[in-house]
Parts: structure tokens; sequence; C-alpha cells
């Protein structure tokens, strides 16, 4: 009997968040790969009022340990209000079952994390010993967040092997959002009254914040980097972009999505072909600091080794040979696992043709890197680390061209050619961007109109069919709760834009198994749906290439069109609905 593929319960806090967003795609990259099934389930920080976490909590609750092979627990958002015991009641429910946490340490799981302290220090001792800044300030993370905690940790130690006294009047407090970061600097220039002229730099514990702060600098007139430089922490895409672009410590993240699942997938099937339990595992992954102009730095990718050059005997293609695994690892790392899109075996493409050109076959090494970034710009990948790459291939093509003038001029050249390809791709790119993000913008506010207008329950629910399968939205279920054991669909659409059939399944289901074919791998995300705080049901979106915040908002809109359509009394009166809300209106109870 075929054996279904594993599902993957990812936890996380919710969808509208970078951080979060980017650990999702790694998550969705792993899973693809073993061809397994991921279900997301943005459930909220446990226990906190923030963003109505503790109204979106019931999600982790639908996610029933029956239906859920592994489960992945982001810990560095979850636990930020009540901390590693309110995670590690949370993984307790699937107890034998492999959990991996994410950047948190929680008892009996396996970790994926990050050196939180090397790259932070790195980043105060350049900031101290490159551009002399001596009064440095700090917006701390959440208490309970153990990556925030060693963040801090490592500015003290900075500051202390550098012999610079830590001025509690330099920290403020931050939860790892934007607006943190301008409640730190009103603070500093307001509460306190510091100069800016004696506030030399600020560096965060998450790079959103350190953004905040520079919103508020921009808006005051103060001049990022040349009165007070800044550095934040993740390297989140926004940090390129911003003006000034942001010099940040950079922690994998797609890279701890995806290590997670896959040590989640390598579980399953150790247990699965040895019959026991597998001991908790540990990786750690390295984080780096990447200066920018915001620190005082132009772009400055970090240098990732060079090498002395090899005899000027040797053609340069003979050392290309010589030096092949050294230099397929160099592209690689530079990458940064953006340029999966171009296949396996993509560095070494690039080598051959290289070598090619060098032979006499000119424009091979430029068409060759040019069909690499045509399949990583289908794919989605990450275009901003193509200099990145070439900067690496200088670095280990000079090394090897020693004094060889000739040889060194036509390197530059090739060079040259691939970086004016890089930057006229990247702007028809980013172009192409903006304009589908503008047209994306304009398709949501056009559906969103649409769903808020049906008033009628039977409208809203064709509305659903016709409207979501627009944004690319393969299929959508809206599923309410029905009691304790039982939920049932009340809208949506299956693939293909079958109507969704109105019957109850277990609530341990997820998604009945009768809709969604158990021998296929799917990638869903559950986003929770509630009435004036009091949890309804869900809504159950089939993943595509939408950002996080398309779901969140879609959620958002079908919860309001419901309430408008007046579902909750509907149901009550037809259903005899033990839901709070729902035996309110029945009951002609005004609600706010």
């Amino acid at each position: 009997m075929h054996q279904p593929p594993p599902r993957v319960g990812l936890f996380v806090d919710w969808l509208m968040d970078p951080y979060q967003t980017a650990v999702l795609a790694g998550a969705r990259a792993a899973a693809e790969e073993w061809g397994a099934s991921l279900i997301a389930f943005p459930g909220g920080i446990l226990g906190s009022p923030h963003r109505n976490g503790a109204q979106r909590n019931h999600l982790f609750d639908v996610a029933g340990r029956e239906q859920l092979d592994a489960v992945v627990v982001l810990g560095g958002t979850l636990g930020n209000h009540l901390g590693v015991e309110a995670l590690a009641e949370l993984c307790a429910q699937f107890r034998g079952k492999p959990v991996v946490s994410i950047a948190v340490e929680v008892p009996g799981c396996s970790l994926v994390r990050v050196n939180n302290g090397a790259g932070m220090r790195e980043a105060l001792e350049h900031l101290i010993r490159q551009h002399s800044r001596r009064r440095v300030a700090f917006i701390r993370g959440p208490r309970a967040n153990a990556e925030a905690e060693a963040r801090f940790s490592a500015y003290r130690e900075a500051l202390e092997g550098a012999g610079l006294p830590l001025d509690e009047a330099l920290v403020a407090p931050g939860a790892f959002q934007r607006s943190c970061g301008r409640d730190a600097v009103r603070h500093w220039l307001d509460e306190r009254r510091i100069p800016v002229g004696e506030l030399d730099a600020i560096v965060g514990a998450a790079d959103l914040m350190v953004l905040g702060a520079l919103d508020e600098l921009t808006e005051r007139g103060v001049r990022v980097p040349e009165d007070v430089a800044l550095v934040g922490f993740d390297d989140i895409d926004q940090a390129r972009f911003t003006t000034p672009p942001l010099s940040t410590v950079r922690q994998p993240l797609f890279e701890q999505g995806r290590e997670a699942v896959r040590m989640a997938l390598l579980q399953i099937n150790g247990e699965q072909s040895t019959g026991s339990q597998r001991e908790p595992e540990r990786l750690e992954l390295p984080t780096r600091f990447v200066g920018r102009r915001s620190c005082g730095c132009f772009s400055r990718e970090p240098a990732e080794g060079s090498f002395p050059p090899i005899s000027s005997r040797l053609s340069l293609n003979a050392q290309l040979v010589a030096r092949r695994q050294i230099l397929r690892a160099e592209l690689a790392r530079a990458s940064r696992g953006s340029f999966t899109g171009a296949g396996a075996g993509w560095e070494d493409r690039l080598l051959n043709a290289l070598a090619e050109e060098l032979d006499g076959r000119s424009g091979a090494f430029v068409d060759a890197y040019y069909r690499v970034l045509q399949a990583v710009m289908v794919a989605g990948g990450d275009l901003s680390v193509c200099h990145p790459v070439i900067g690496a291939l200088r670095r280990q093509l000079l090394a090897l061209v020693g004094d060889d003038a000739v040889t060194l001029r036509r390197v530059e050249h090739l060079l040259h050619e691939l970086r004016v390809m890089t930057s006229e791709i990247l702007e028809r790119h980013q172009a192409m961007q903006r304009i589908q993000a503008e047209a994306r913008a304009r398709e949501l506010s056009q559906v969103s109109a649409r769903l808020v207008a049906a008033l009628e329950f039977d409208r809203l629910t064709a509305s659903i069919r016709e409207e979501l399968p627009r944004l690319g939205i393969g299929s959508c279920l809206v599923v309410r709760y029905v009691d304790a054991e039982h939920v049932e669909p009340v809208a949506g659409y299956l693939p293909g834009g079958e109507e969704v059939p109105r019957s109850r399944y277990p609530a341990k289901e997820i998604v009945p198994r009768a809709i969604f074919d158990e021998a296929a791998a799917v990638q869903l995300t559950l986003i929770p749906l509630s009435f004036d705080g009091h949890p309804f049901g869900y809504v159950v979106f089939e993943l595509g290439q939408l950002d996080g915040h398309v779901y969140e908002s879609l959620g958002e809109i079908i919860g309001a069109a419901l309430r408008s359509a007046g579902l909750t009394a509907i149901l009550a009166r037809t259903t005899g609905s033990s839901h709070p809300l729902a035996a309110r209106e029945a009951a002609g109870t005004p609600t706010t």
C-alpha cells in the first residue's frame, strides 16, 4: 500500500513579518524537495495580547498530533511573551513525534539556531574600531526571548572588550516591532534629552526596530550615518533597499526553515526504519556582519577568504582545474542558497563556461551566466546576491592570475560584462516587481471590495469561489467550529474550482480527507477567524507565490464579510451552535 507523504506542521506567529515569511520560504523549499506536505499554523505569540496573539492561539489546538508526523516551532517568536515554559508546554502535546524548535532551546526537542553572539560582537567591534563610535545605544528585544538576550549580552561584552562603560541610559526596551525603534529614539532624544552629538550609533536586536529608528531620525533631520550610525540584526529584504542601506548582522533565515524541516523529515524516516524515536539533534548556523552605508561603509559583502597565487607558469585554465573545489565552494557560499532555482551544479556550469571562454569560445561565459540568472529569476530567487557572487569569483580569479597583466585585463573585462548584465537585469526585475506589486494590490483591493459588498451569505460564498482564484489561490476552505469535536466547511472551492461539500468532519483532521488527496503532497496555511475576540473558525489557503500578508489580509476580509452577511446568527438558528458570539447574536444581543 502506498505510503502517504509525511505531514509537517510549522507553528509561527503570523505571516505579516518578513522574518517569519523567510523562514516559511525555507520550510516550503525543504518540504517540496522531500515530497512532504507542509501546513503552516500562524497562531500568534503564546498568551500575548499583542497582535491578538491570545485570540489566534486556538490554531495550535487545531493542529492535532494525529494528523501531523512532525512539528517545527518558531520559538524565536512564539515564546516572546510567556517564555520557554509555554513553548515546552506546546511542544509536549507532540511528545513521541519529531519536534524541532527554531532559535530557542526547548527541553526534549531538536534545535536549529544561529550564533547570535558572534555576529553581534563583530558588528559592535566594527563600529567601535573602524568608525570610532564610542557612545553606542542599544534597542533590546523581548526579555523572554533567548536570542534577544544573547544579542544584548554580546553588546555588553563588546563594550567591555573595548574598554567602554555600559551606560544604562543608552539601552531601550523593544519587542521586535518597527514602532519600537521610533519609541527608542523619542525616549533618548525627548525624555532623556540626550543631544544627538552624544549619540554616536544605534544598534538593535532586530532590523525592524532599527528601521523604525531610521524613520524617526530621518523625520527629525538627523543624518545617517554622518550624525548617527545604525546597525541591525537579521538582514531582512528591507535592509538592502532602504535609504541608506542598513548595515546588519545577517542570519540565514531561509536556511533555518529549510534545515529545521529537513531535520524533522530525517527523524521521521529514521523512526520509520528503526521503529524507535531518535535523540534530539542540534544545529548551529553562522551569522556574519554586512557593512552598508548606514554604519559609514559603502556596501561591503563579507570577504570569503583569499588564497595566494599559484605559480604563473600554470595557465589560468590549469589553475581553475586545480582550485575547482575551492571555487565551487566560494560561489555556493556567496549565493546564500538563492541560486537553487538554477538547478544542481550551476557553479560547475559557470566554471566550465569560463574555461571554454579562456580557450577561445567567445561569449560562452557571459551566456552561461545569463542562463543561470534567468533560471534564478523564474524560480523567484534573490537576485541581490548576484554581485556578491561576482565579487567572490573575482577574489578567487585575481589570486590565481597573480601578476599576469594580460590575463588580468581579460578577466576584469569578463567580470565587467557580468556586472553590467546583472545591473540591467536587476533594474528590469525590480521594475517588473513594482508593476506586479501594484497590480496585486489593485487586484486585492477589488477582490476585497467584492467580498465585503456581498451582504447575503450565498452571494459571499459565490464571491469567494469567483474572486480568490484571480489572485492565484488554488484552493480555499472556510471552516467553522461546530463543537469541541467537529468542524464544518461553510464556503470555499477545491483545486479545479469545484465547490466544497458542506458536511461536518472531525476537528482533528485539520482538513477533511475527502477533500484533499492524501496521496499528494500539499502546502497549506491556516488563518484564524474570530468575532469580538471569540474564535469562530479558520480559513485554509493553498500556498502559492503570494506574499504572506495577502493570506492574512484575506483572512481578515473574509471574517468581516462573514459577519456582514450575518453568518453567525444564521448558524446559531439552524445548527444550534454553542459558540458564544453566535449564541448572543441569535438571541438578539447586540455586539460591538
